[in-house]
């Protein structure tokens, strides 16, 4: 849905029309009002332009560095091991793999072949993250087990099409591309397991909600958030900032540029309709995405979702700090659902 302001506008001129035809003052007064209508709408087109550029627009000047990582104390103290893991998956040799989302942008991927017949883990990196990165660590363990992997570029993210990041709206729709893809090329009786890392985990548990194919047999979902709207007033609250005022001009920047609503995507409601087994991690320290919106997602579907959380480990770093445990009980998960 797109905001068209010839619209407004029209409406102005109309105005002015009406007035004029009546003279004197109230044509002063109708001119003073347009004038002053056109600054306010201009500042604020101004104004949501500049949050879409800085919340939603793709491409940030780090977002496609393999190497980039946050400030937190966690991640810097181990930033030579990251990079070691980091650059080893990169050099590993893959196949470029393409396709196209349900609206038409170019999504890319690295296919990492290990056996035929085996399962094929699908992964999704975090925001303005990228696949390499975000799955140094889980990549490495998935290939030990077997597993056929498939590191994808998010939407705006990388090599794939796009400029909008929605937060798992659009992106849980690209899941269901990214599904049809693999079926397709693999064959009806291939295993599925959708795995996703902070944005990417909420992206994989809003498309649990979507109709999945059977292949489908588990979900992985590390360090995610309820919904775009939750995690947004979570921050704004944490900045000192209204949280309803702000996540207000961060929908209508959404709606106005990015043309989608920011208020879709409920991680709980699509977790609650899941029929597919679900295993979530989650750190205790976790600075971004508080650890009970994890909580709040097992609750949503207690036969479903199994939750770890790992004691004091930052976001999306619970692999790096307990790894024995991390492996293990993502072992078990495989076990289970394959």
């Amino acid at each position: 849905m797109s905001l068209d302001l010839n619209i407004f506008y029209s409406a102005y001129i109309q105005y002015i029309k009406t007035v004029c035809a009546s003279g004197g003052k109230e044509l002063v007064t109708a001119l003073i009002t347009v004038g002053v209508s056109a600054l306010l709408i201009s500042a604020t087109l101004t104004g949501l332009a500049v949050i879409y550029k800085y919340i939603f627009k793709s491409p940030n000047k780090v977002q496609n560095d393999i190497h980039h990582l946050p400030s937190w104390e966690q991640y810097q103290q181990k930033k030579a091991e990251i990079t070691a893991k980091t650059d080893a998956l990169n050099a590993l040799p893959y196949e470029e793999v393409w396709i196209k989302s349900f609206d038409g942008h170019r999504l890319f991927g690295r296919y990492y072949h290990q056996k035929d017949g085996a399962p094929v883990n699908i992964c999704f990196h975090g925001f303005r993250g990228t696949a390499v990165r975000d799955f140094c660590y889980a990549a490495e363990m998935v290939r030990n087990e077997g597993h056929n992997l498939l590191l994808v570029d998010q939407r705006a993210h990388g090599k794939s099409e796009g400029t909008c990041i929605t937060y798992g709206i659009r992106e849980s729709r690209d899941c269901i591309s990214w599904l049809d893809y693999t079926v397709k090329r693999f064959g009806n009786a291939v295993k599925i397991v959708l795995s996703g890392v902070s944005m990417g985990a909420s992206t994989v548990l809003l498309a649990a909600g979507l109709d999945l194919p059977d292949n489908v047999k588990g979900i992985v979902a590390d360090s995610p958030y309820t919904s775009p709207k939750a995690i947004m007033q979570t921050v704004s609250a944490r900045s000192k900032l209204n949280k309803k005022a702000a996540f207000a001009m961060l929908w209508l920047a959404a709606l106005v540029y990015g043309h989608f609503r920011l208020d879709r995507g409920d991680v709980i409601e699509s977790v609650k309709k899941s029929r597919v087994p679900m295993i979530v991690f989650h750190g205790t320290g976790d600075s971004l995405i508080p650890y009970t919106m994890s909580e709040e997602i097992k609750a949503a579907n207690p036969e479903k979702v199994y939750l770890h959380l790992t004691e004091g480990a930052e976001h999306a770093f619970s692999i790096v700090v307990d790894a024995e445990s991390y492996v293990s009980h993502l072992r078990e998960f495989f076990e289970k659902i394959i």
